[in-house]
């Protein structure tokens, strides 16, 4: 077995018991206190994409590490911050496209390009000295700063023009019509509604003009797509900081395809959460300049 699948393997596992004990690691009950949250870069700031935050929160979980903040030890090192000794790492991965060159029967050469899992090994701010002001303080975000955090998310949804009808008792996106459909967001609690709408705004990045999710390819099931959602929902939520909660009772009609799927192709999370990831990047890039994902791709 090569290390790359060996590694696919020892995270899958990691997220298939996280699961099936109840847990979704992708959703979590975010406090919305400073410093707490998605997991974040100390240096870039920017949350980490495809299936680095799962591996990231689980470690967290099971080390009690309270910061979002993570990085690794020379990056520490760049912001005067240092690990402490005997520390233990966590490690995550990147793709990586590397080219071949090859010659076909006819003497002609083509290029081949395939995608490499690269490994870094990171550190919580809570494993290191001088760190303090990443650490999770007492403070709870103020109300003004949680009103700000949803007119943000409004900005987002209107910035990308998508057809929206509200009324009636259910949400969902219908590809023909390419509209959105919500019941109203009074019958919302403010962060539901926008991680509902989250999700059918990733399901309307489907379309080939956008995103280009082909439901007809193999392996892009529904339940595939609905996982798709889920994450891209959580990416966004994440990004914009709204509070959520951790809802594993919503999703118990796909549960049981998702752990069969991870079960037969450990390849299976990564490549749905690069996709998410790649959602999410196309909705935001209506308000903010994105840049590309290393994880975006998976061999």
């Amino acid at each position: 077995m090569s290390k790359q699948q060996d590694l696919r393997e020892c995270i899958t596992s990691q997220i298939i018991a996280a699961i099936e004990g109840g847990t979704l690691p992708w959703r979590r009950p975010w406090s919305i206190s400073a410093n707490a949250g998605a997991p974040c870069n100390a240096t870039s700031r920017r949350l980490y994409r495809g299936v680095n935050p799962f591996v990231l929160q689980l470690s967290a979980d099971r080390q009690g590490f309270r910061s979002r903040f993570w990085a690794t030890f020379r990056q520490w090192q760049s912001i005067g911050c240092s690990v402490m000794k005997g520390q233990k790492g966590t490690q995550i991965t990147f793709s990586t496209p590397i080219t071949k060159t090859t010659t076909d029967k006819k003497g002609d050469e083509q290029e081949e390009k395939f995608w490499i899992l690269r490994v870094f090994t990171v550190f919580n701010a809570e494993q290191c000295s001088g760190a303090e002001r990443f650490h999770v303080g007492d403070e709870p975000v103020s109300n003004e700063e949680l009103d700000h955090r949803f007119d943000e998310a409004q900005r987002v949804v209107e910035a990308t023009e998508a057809r929206i009808t509200h009324g009636g008792d259910r949400a969902f996106y219908v590809p023909e019509t390419d509209t959105i459909y919500m019941p109203n967001r009074t019958q919302f609690k403010e962060a539901d509604y926008f991680d509902t709408l989250f999700h059918e705004s990733a399901h309307w990045t489907e379309q080939p003009a956008r995103t280009n999710w082909d439901r007809s390819k193999a392996g892009n099931t529904y339940a595939a797509g609905e996982l798709r959602a889920e994450l891209a929902a959580c990416y966004l939520s994440n990004e914009l900081g709204l509070p959520s909660e951790h809802l594993l009772t919503n999703h118990a009609a796909y549960l049981q395809h998702w752990l069969e799927q991870m079960r037969e192709n450990p390849s299976f999370i990564f490549r749905i959460s690069a996709q998410a990831s790649k959602a999410t990047d196309f909705i935001l890039s209506f308000v903010r300049k994105t840049e590309p994902v290393e994880e975006e791709a998976v061999a």
